[in-house]
């Protein structure tokens, strides 16, 4: 490094001592100019016979920050900083007026650095990261995984945008992603006692949310979550529509599926910010036990009647909220014509004797059925 800072000084006195030659006999011969030759000097007979030694050297430096050792950064980003310069033509040495820093300009090309650099950098970083994946894998939990694979990507991301070329940085992730989650995201969701079931059982929704947000980066590895995801509704779904008792008790019943609705809904809100394919799964697990279950039309039909007839305590804004509710397990019904065969001889009995107690609500789940099933073939409830 010194030896590269005196060339420098060397060659910008060079060129200020030989202004008229620099700056007019050499272009008009087109030659290279003396910055040029003097960086194209050092690259070829000091640089290239060096450059396996420096670059052994600083990823020795980086490997022991690894095991905890203060590396100076800001001396090696400047010996890094040497492998972009020795890619530039049609360079020349400037200083800078207030700090008086020499530095060089020109044309940038990056394959020098790419080639006797970068490629060995990313090839070290990502052995190191699959070493620590695998250490990580044997004696940390599924949250503790998560916490020590986040940590290891913000650091080497920062580090790079700090001393390295910003090219660099989505190579060096892409690379990292590979071996620190998508070579192991099955097996990291699949851990017993801390993987994804138990955060699901555990509602562990902040634990879900960073194992997402750390998935997401390779958004393929997703499906380890929500695959797992929809079983697990399924069962909590199948629990409810096979239980004897709640079967008695259309109102328990719809109000056990309303329950599960709002506590799925919130978990893929809080833990996968509403993310389309977390959606679907969610409705999917839905549908499926929903609709095995012979009773689910008439039952959210007879729900619907009693809200109509009876109310919810509070706010008439209230009783909409709950028609919004009941109309989102509609959405998911397939025998959509059960419930609105028996909807209507119970909208009939409301008219006739006028027991609604909410025309509002009475009409915003009509105007919600005319958007899902069309205007004609909701105009008999209207009729």
């Amino acid at each position: 490094m010194e030896q590269w800072e005196k060339h420098g000084i060397l060659t910008y006195w060079m060129k200020k001592v030989f202004t008229y030659l620099d700056r007019f006999y050499l272009p008009d011969n087109k030659m290279p100019s003396l910055s040029q030759t003097g960086l194209d000097i050092f690259k070829k007979q000091i640089f290239a016979k060096l450059n396996e030694p420096i670059v052994k050297a600083v990823l020795e430096l980086i490997e022991s920050e690894w095991e905890g050792e203060v590396v100076d950064w800001i001396r090696l980003k400047k010996i890094i900083a040497c492998y972009r310069i020795m890619g530039i033509t049609d360079g020349k040495i400037e200083k800078v007026e207030k700090s008086n820093e020499l530095i060089w300009q020109g044309k940038q090309d990056l394959q020098y650095y790419k080639d006797m650099f970068e490629k060995e950098f990313i090839r070290q970083t990502s052995d190191h990261y699959k070493k620590k994946a695998e250490e990580w894998m044997q004696n940390c939990s599924c949250p503790e995984y998560v916490e020590q694979a986040s940590f290891a990507l913000k650091k080497e991301e920062e580090k790079v945008l700090n001393f390295l070329d910003k090219e660099t940085s989505p190579k060096l992730l892409d690379a990292l992603e590979v071996v620190l989650i998508e070579d192991k995201a099955q097996a990291l969701t699949e851990k017993e006692r801390t993987g994804v079931n138990d955060m699901f059982k555990g509602n562990r929704y902040e634990e879900l949310r960073k194992l997402y947000n750390l998935l997401l980066r390779k958004e393929k590895t997703l499906c380890f979550i929500y695959d797992k995801m929809k079983p697990y509704i399924e069962g909590r779904g199948k629990a409810i529509v096979n239980n004897s008792e709640v079967l008695m008790d259309p109102v328990l019943f719809v109000n056990k599926l309303l329950e599960l609705k709002k506590e799925m809904d919130t978990m893929v809100q809080e833990s996968f910010h509403n993310h389309q394919l977390f959606m679907q799964m969610r409705d999917r697990a839905f549908q499926n036990f929903m609709n095995d279950c012979i009773y689910m039309p008439s039952f959210l039909a007879e729900y619907t009647d009693i809200l109509m007839r009876r109310g919810v305590k509070g706010k008439q804004t209230d009783n909409e909220k709950y028609v919004d509710e009941v109309f989102d397990l509609f959405k998911l019904l397939k025998q959509k014509d059960a419930f609105i065969a028996r909807h209507q001889q119970l909208y009939a009995l409301r008219l006739l004797g006028s027991t609604s107690v909410s025309q509002d609500a009475e009409d915003t789940l009509i105007s919600k059925l005319k958007i899902e099933l069309g205007a004609q073939y909701v105009s008999k409830l209207v009729q």
